[in-house]
């Protein structure tokens, strides 16, 4: 888990288009839930755009990293610390903002449209925003012997034939 969330966290191009996001999309005092919160980066984002307290929610042992790194960051007054699932706890108050970046490889592989169907039904202001506020989907189709033998890999003897 602590190494998939350093990828994230070591991605500059990523981290500067949530910066940007963040500014164009938090105002100043907003309330922000930062949704499956992980480390706590978008939430720290959006306190330094601007919003007036972050609540983090996570289901996992991230939730005490994404802790200690707001107290590092001398930001832990302005956020609370909430366990558990999204779709699951309640918040204090609604929120100006819910953001996620639960997209997976193709958007929606995370469930991030049902998180925000509910945070949208649940935890959000009228009028509040979700964060991406959409997905654009881009395939393209490509040959490889790799990928090929591996799909070729399914019709090997002792395989069920359904499979």
């Amino acid at each position: 888990m602590l190494e998939e969330h350093l990828g994230y966290l070591s991605d500059p191009v990523r981290i500067d288009r949530f910066r940007k996001a963040l500014r164009a999309v938090v105002k100043a005092g907003d309330r922000v839930a930062d949704l499956g919160c992980g480390s706590g980066i978008l939430g720290i984002l959006a306190l330094h755009a601007g919003a007036g307290h972050v609540y983090e929610v996570d289901e996992t042992a991230m939730l005490e990293v994404a802790r200690d790194t707001a107290a590092r960051a001398g930001l832990q007054g302005r956020a609370s610390f909430i366990p558990g699932r999204s779709q699951r706890v309640e918040l204090p108050e609604r929120v100006d903002v819910a953001i996620c970046d639960h997209i997976g490889y193709f958007g929606f592989d995370y469930g991030i449209v049902g998180l925000f169907q509910d945070a949208r039904r649940r935890l959000l202001k009228p009028g509040g925003a979700v964060m991406p506020a959409r997905l654009d989907l881009q395939i393209a189709a490509i040959e490889s012997d790799r990928y090929r033998q591996m799909a070729e890999g399914w019709r090997a003897e002792g395989v069920p034939a359904e499979f």
